[in-house]
């Protein structure tokens, strides 16, 4: 009982010690832009060659600019513009090749490259802050679309039995998009009146269809086709940037 007496009392005095510092008269609005990383997730991360909808997607660069209107002190309305960027997994790739080609019964020998995943997007919700005297939390709902760059695959075969009869395939540049949505958690840290230090964690997901047209050129000639690409394209973007603050009474 004692126990439970003093961790109440804990945190009846940490609440107090909260309200004391809360600003609830100050809106902070807000425009800033960050930098990080973009650690991919789910089926976008997959590197399974078994998986046909792995996106084989590595760590990358991820940026963004956000600004945010608050209607009053702990609620606003913002909106954020950003892109993030991530290589293929080129021994994943590799292996997904050659998995396929060990099924079609294909002998000979072969080579492949990529570039990578460039996703674009806007999105925009409602934001709910925590003001305090130094620091401010910030969390956010959001949605909006995303234009996804499809990677461009390059492969060559050439069988054992007619080394004069290679294949050449090339994937055109591919865009395409779908809808996305997002939720991010940051704080900004209040090192001036009107300037804040911010470190966000935001969780980006979209599901984009994309046509892509592959061109196979063989000794006959060159033919295309057309397929459609739906890619799950989710990631974990994890950075740092500058805020600029409109601080209203």
């Amino acid at each position: 009982m004692k126990k439970v007496i003093f961790v109440l009392a804990v945190l009846v005095m940490s609440a107090q010690q909260l309200a004391a510092q809360l600003l609830i008269n100050e809106k902070r609005h807000f425009v800033s832009t960050n930098l990080g990383i973009s650690n991919p997730t789910g089926a976008y991360a997959d590197k399974s060659a078994a998986n046909d909808d792995a996106g084989l997607a590595k760590t990358g660069i991820s940026g963004f600019v956000e600004a945010a209107y608050y209607i009053k002190p702990f609620f606003g309305i913002g909106g954020t513009i950003g892109s993030f960027s991530n290589k293929v997994d080129k021994s994943a790739l590799q292996d997904q090749l050659t998995s396929e080609l060990k099924a079609s019964g294909f002998n000979g020998t072969y080579s492949i490259n990529s570039s990578g995943w460039a996703n674009v997007y806007v999105m925009v919700g409602p934001y709910f802050s925590l003001p305090l005297k130094k620091v401010t939390l910030d969390f956010k709902i959001v949605g909006g679309g995303m234009t996804s760059i499809a990677p461009v695959v390059n492969e060559s075969y050439t069988p054992y039995s007619n080394p004069y009869a290679t294949t050449t395939i090339k994937t055109e540049v591919a865009v395409g998009g779908g809808f996305s949505y997002g939720m991010g958690l940051s704080l900004r840290y209040h090192f001036k009146p009107r300037w804040a230090l911010r470190l966000n964690a935001d969780y980006i997901s979209s599901q984009v269809s994309i046509d892509q047209t592959l061109d196979t050129e063989t000794s006959s000639g060159t033919t295309s086709t057309t397929n459609t690409i739906h890619q799950s394209i989710s990631t974990l973007n994890i950075g740092v940037g500058v805020a600029f603050q409109f601080i209203k009474k």
